[in-house]
């Protein structure tokens, strides 16, 4: 076995360095006094005592997390650089066909009843990025009863007097719990994607919302907590897209509403369309999950409670299963996204379809996630028709 793929997620590698700090420590403790001896060289070892203790100590903490999680799976998962492009490995697919799944009607369009008298007042001071720009937004709450921030890319059309009278699509885009909602131009370049699958004639432009559901840190998980707690779910799925329908030039339809996410944000994108069928499509999760994984911090509710049981997705698949379309992508080492996702897979039956892409190697981690985010959008432009290229 070569170094590249020794195991990072092994129970030997976390116990092993254990052992290596017991004997580190106790070596510190009984060598100490010797160690102190004058000279150039006892100050050494006492130099080099402590930056051993130290990253050994780092690394008890850093790798039974990452064994219970899966970031890393082998050394080479470690040393590897994201190749571009990247084929696909074989895909799984169960339900109704992705495309007639997304054109069905599911209960009443909520956005029927909304006005458009705000949108010619909203005002953009956009920061550009490699395509098209951003700015943050502060979206209140009737529904949920919270305020919240909101960045929201505009495609480089939308101030285009030409493209004046164009409704847009809206991919409502969910960030992890601690990275920057910013990550999506800085780390995955949607931007980019988005434009060169506009050149490729593989989907047309969309506003893209990014809410920012973890405030202060706080791990939501984009769900509704109760009577005390942060309604995130009816902010995200019912206040932000109303207050998008209003403010900006956006499609009324589920046809133009889909939701993309990464890691605990894929989570957020699967629930959101899955709970909420008549304001959305379509999901895209890239290391997702299929239930709530709260931090220990927070946790609202549990997992055999009225609200766990609703947010279970794997027996909402099987049992009420929604006219939706899924584009789910995971990897066998992922210890966190791979079990729910192949779960949820193996459950969903007609209306609702699943296209599913099952990494070999890799793990939880955005190098795995960044190069399927092309196939992941042409996916959308051809599953879902609001996104269709023009």
């Amino acid at each position: 076995m070569g170094l590249s793929t020794f195991s990072l997620a092994s129970p030997a590698l976390v116990w092993g360095l254990r052992l290596l700090l017991l004997l580190a420590v106790s070596w510190i403790v009984l060598r100490w006094a010797k160690a102190a001896d004058p000279g150039i060289w006892s100050y050494l070892r006492r130099l080099l005592s402590v930056v051993v203790l130290i990253v050994l100590g780092t690394l008890n903490v850093i790798a039974p997390v990452n064994a219970q999680y899966g970031w890393y799976d082998t050394v080479g998962d470690l040393l590897s650089t994201v190749r571009d492009p990247v084929v696909l490995p074989p895909q799984t697919h169960r339900g109704s066909p992705a495309s007639q799944s997304s054109q069905a009607q599911v209960g009443p369009q909520p956005f029927a009843t909304m006005s458009t008298a705000g949108r010619a007042s909203t005002k953009l001071h956009l920061k550009p990025t490699a395509s098209g720009g951003y700015q943050e937004f502060t979206v209140p709450g009737p529904v949920s009863g919270y305020t919240g921030k909101v960045t929201v890319w505009f495609p480089p059309s939308y101030q285009d007097p030409a493209a004046r009278n164009r409704q847009y699509p809206v991919l409502e885009t969910y960030h992890g719990y601690l990275p920057s909602p910013l990550a999506y131009f800085s780390v995955f370049h949607i931007d980019s994607v988005i434009a060169q699958n506009v050149a490729a004639h593989k989907m047309r432009e969309p506003v893209v919302l990014i809410p920012h559901w973890g405030p202060n840190r706080l791990d939501t998980e984009c769900v509704n907590g109760g009577p005390g707690h942060i309604q995130m779910e009816d902010w995200l799925t019912r206040d932000v897209p109303a207050w998008a329908y209003t403010h900006l030039r956006v499609a009324a339809g589920r046809q133009s509403w889909a939701t993309l996410g990464a890691s605990a944000g894929g989570w957020c994108a699967l629930m959101s369309t899955m709970l909420h069928p008549s304001t959305y499509s379509a999901a895209i999760s890239l290391g997702g999950y299929a239930k709530p994984e709260f931090d220990p911090s927070y946790v609202p509710f549990t997992p055999g409670s009225l609200s766990g049981r609703r947010y279970d997705l794997v027996q909402l698949a099987r049992t009420q299963p929604p006219a939706v379309a899924l584009w789910v992508l995971s990897s066998v080492p992922d210890k966190l996204a791979n079990p729910q996702s192949t779960a949820l897979t193996a459950a969903t039956r007609p209306p609702a379809s699943v296209t599913a892409t099952v990494l070999p190697t890799g793990g939880h981690r955005s190098e795995v996630w960044t190069p399927y985010f092309p196939s992941a959008l042409a996916w959308l432009g051809s599953n879902a028709s609001g996104f269709a290229p023009l």
